[in-house]
């Protein structure tokens, strides 16, 4: 038996005395030896018997056991399947997504980072000198159109 199998079942079954025959000589070789096992084992009882060997044992009142008996004795309802089916759906449209809302925040944050100006860039944005406006505008050729009414531009060739 390996160590961490030993320490799992020391802690889960062999103090409560859960363990059978075979296991517990197993266990009880095992801690003959190795004595990290055995410190184990006698830590664990020290800490988890140990506390509760000395205490009372309460015992319950008749009538919890006759509450308990009655509960176990009811005829079980058979559960409607429909009156089921509609509970769920109504708690899955009813429950709160948080996925579902995560995204939905994340949408509202975007649409107003996007949509509204940001006012410290204004001034920065589009910056022309009005002069140099003027100088460009008046740099551009001015076509006449033909006899048919055309400017015959290579945009106006292009989409006509």
């Amino acid at each position: 038996m390996q160590c961490e199998q030993c320490q799992q079942l020391i802690l889960t079954d062999y103090l409560d005395g859960e363990t059978n025959d075979t296991q517990n000589r197993e266990i009880e070789e095992h801690l003959s030896r190795c004595p990290q096992c055995k410190e184990f084992a006698h830590n664990a009882k020290k800490i988890t018997v140990e506390p509760f060997e000395n205490m009372e044992r309460l015992q319950p009142s008749p009538q919890v056991w006759v509450n308990i008996q009655e509960k176990i004795n009811q005829p079980q309802e058979q559960p409607d399947v429909l009156a089921g089916f509609l509970d769920k759906v109504k708690e899955l449209l009813s429950a709160p997504r948080p996925a579902f809302a995560l995204a939905t925040a994340l949408a509202v944050i975007l649409m107003i980072v996007t949509l509204v100006p940001n006012k410290g860039n204004q001034s920065n944005v589009a910056r022309i000198d009005p002069v140099e406006q003027i100088e460009y505008m008046a740099s551009l050729e001015i076509y006449e159109p033909d006899e048919n009414g055309y400017y015959e531009t290579d945009i106006e060739e292009y989409f006509l």
